[in-house]
């Protein structure tokens, strides 16, 4: 047994997306414990029906049916995979007593509801594998003999689970959907409501200055400052204690807090204001500084 690829990921010219590369050689690891004694995996060149060449991945096993006999199947990985089916081929064992399966072509080509019904990330290969092995087993049954009808009867069964089972990620998938349309709501609101809290804050700033230098309290040039700087740092750490209330509460992302943060620090290490966006976060606060700092000198 040949062990799946474990540096797909780092050949050049390969036609997956590196993201796809992972997910394939998670796919062929599964492969492979599931079908220990058959399995093989190669890079293979293939020739599509355009005429266009390609290197593909190329996984083989032997499928036990039953009386001894193995069906051989040849499954590659096409450019688009996982996300669309893989093409599968099988070479079934020649018995007088069983004919040539309805979902093989003269080809060999396999046209099972398995993968007419793909549906990634729930479809995989040892699912696909699996399923061909319960349709060749059926077929090439030996103790009940199995008539046309009673076959179309098994495929119909599985082919209406496979289309329940769509309608449900559809179902998902619109309430998906309707979350994030509400989400996106709830933002847009929150944004105009950080907007009205900036400009009633700036009002009062500008209101508590015209009242200071009207009762003839001076501000020196030092205390300003000082004063500005206190609440730069202020707003600075109330957007990091917001951004952990969100991250503990699951409502941002890892890698979203992580940059994030990293503006925060940014931004108060070289004395910028703190983004909108995450000062948004925070619950607006009115820092009066004249009664927080003192004059250093």
């Amino acid at each position: 047994m040949a062990a799946p690829s474990s540096q797909l990921g780092h050949h050049r010219y390969l036609p997956y997306p590196q993201a796809s590369c992972r997910e394939i050689e998670h796919h062929l690891h599964a492969l492979a414990a599931a079908f220990p004694s058959s399995f093989d995996a190669t890079l293979s060149p293939f020739t599509h029906d355009d005429g266009r060449d390609a290197v593909l991945v190329n996984a083989t096993a032997a499928l036990p049916v039953g009386a001894g006999n193995n069906a051989e199947v040849s499954v590659w990985l096409v450019e688009a995979y996982p996300r669309a089916p893989p093409l599968v081929f099988m070479s079934l064992p020649s018995l007088e007593t069983a004919a040539r399966p309805a979902y093989v072509d003269a080809s060999g080509v396999v046209t099972a509801p398995y993968l007419q019904h793909w549906a990634w990330p729930e479809s995989d290969l040892v699912g696909l594998l699996d399923s061909l092995q319960v349709l060749a087993t059926l077929h090439y049954s030996t103790t009940e003999p199995r008539g046309y009808h009673h076959h179309a009867a098994e495929v119909s069964a599985h082919d209406d689970l496979c289309v329940a089972s769509v309608a449900r990620h559809r179902s998902q998938d619109d309430d998906v959907q309707t979350e994030l349309r509400a989400l996106q709501e709830n933002k847009d609101r929150l944004e105009k409501e950080l907007k009205r809290v900036t400009f009633n804050v700036n009002l009062l700033e500008k209101e508590l200055k015209r009242k200071l230098l009207s009762t003839g309290n001076e501000i020196d040039g030092v205390a300003e400052p000082c004063c500005e700087a206190s609440g730069s740092d202020n707003a600075a750490e109330e957007s990091m204690d917001a951004l952990d209330r969100e991250l503990q509460a699951g409502r941002l992302p890892l890698c979203q807090y992580l940059k994030a943060t990293k503006d925060v620090a940014r931004a108060q290490f070289l004395d910028w204001p703190v983004p909108p966006d995450l000062v948004s976060l925070a619950r607006p606060k009115q820092y009066y500084c004249a009664s927080q700092c003192t004059n250093p000198y």
